[in-house]
């Protein structure tokens, strides 16, 4: 059996709430744990979205999660 294959992902977290974005209906939301937070497949994504939602300030956390199949 092979190691499975991962993919980049990445986070964003309000700096001035400590909360993370997520989707909500259709939207972006906001969640206290990362379980609850969507990741991004793309950096540019994250900081687009988080710019457009924050506005303020925010950190990016990049990790890698398994490719599902």
């Amino acid at each position: 059996m092979s190691a499975p294959a991962y993919r980049p992902v990445y986070f964003v977290q309000d700096t001035d709430t400590g909360k993370f974005l997520c989707p909500h209906e259709g939207d972006v939301g906001f969640t206290k744990l990362i379980i609850n937070a969507g990741p991004f497949p793309e950096y540019q994504d994250a900081f687009d979205t988080a710019v457009s939602v924050l506005g303020g300030e925010f950190v990016i956390f990049s990790c890698a999660l398994p490719n599902v199949h």
